[in-house]
């Protein structure tokens, strides 16, 4: 069981899960588009590599992030939205929040940005586009927010006594964000929050059924709770990371609306007109 526990057979493991769930992508979109679903993933891929690549430019920063951390802590206080400390309270009163809040954390974030990215790439292509460079946007955003202000996550401060819940341990949050290949001091903006808005957006917009639009908005809410709770990110983590978001979704919008999307991705290997069945 220790082997299976270690860090470094959960390290191991990403790679296999990455290549399973492009797998079973290029399997559900079809022998058609199977190509261009390949390209796509190549691309995305490759700035998943770069968006974590980021660490080593601001593993040195480590006393600055720390500095920054307890300067938003009084911001927070000051405005009134220190509530870090009341929120993981509650969560700690019961193994179960801890359980809920650590599974939306974990599964809440690369696992559905996946299922979602998919999904739009299938049924709605001219939206996936969209949505897709909203995130190469965002995530460009915030590469730059993490290099220029590196900020240590509410669990690495001393000051308000918080605990970390979700890497903690060799738990299975290792899995999908393992250590080796995570920004620690990158809490600023909150992408899981921003994202996790983002995708929001794309169900609500593109769905069809009524109560899965509705039921799109509690992903943002328990994202939330869930990265306050387990002391990954401050409120204003969240506040920023949201903005960040629809910053990224405001531009690929008006990427749209002047046609530069297709002149950039028809150079991608594999790609063929976006609404070609």
């Amino acid at each position: 069981m220790d082997f299976f526990n270690s860090s470094a057979t959960l390290a191991a493991a990403t790679p296999f899960l990455i290549a399973l769930s492009v797998g079973l992508g290029a399997w559900w979109v079809g022998r058609r588009r199977r190509r261009r679903f390949l390209g796509e993933a190549a691309l995305i891929l490759g700035a998943y590599a770069v968006y974590f690549a980021v660490r080593s430019i601001t593993e040195g920063s480590i006393s600055v992030a720390r500095e920054n951390a307890r300067l938003l802590i009084d911001l927070e206080r000051q405005v009134g939205l220190l509530v870090e400390p009341s929120v993981q309270q509650v969560l700690l009163s019961s193994e179960v929040l801890v359980d809920v809040a650590n599974w939306i954390y974990v599964w809440g974030h690369w696992p559905v940005i996946g299922v979602v990215a998919i999904w739009l790439f299938n049924k709605r292509p001219s939206a996936y586009r969209t949505y897709r460079n909203a995130l190469l946007i965002s995530g460009a955003i915030g590469l730059v927010m993490f290099v220029s202000f590196p900020l240590a996550p509410p669990r690495f401060t001393t000051e308000l006594g918080l605990v970390d819940t979700v890497f903690g341990g060799e738990t299975l949050g290792r899995l999908l964000q393992p250590t080796q290949l995570t920004n620690e001091y990158a809490a600023f903006p909150s992408l899981h929050f921003g994202w996790s808005l983002l995708m929001a957006t794309a169900i609500y917009r593109e769905a069809q059924r009524q109560p899965l639009r509705v039921v799109a908005w509690l992903l943002p809410a328990g994202m939330l709770v869930a990265i306050i709770a387990t002391a990954n990110h401050f409120v204003l983590d969240a506040v920023a990371g949201g903005a960040v978001a629809m910053i990224g979704l405001r531009a690929a919008l008006m990427l749209d609306r002047r046609g530069l999307p297709e002149a950039v991705t028809s150079r991608l290997p594999g790609h063929t007109r976006p609404d070609a069945a």
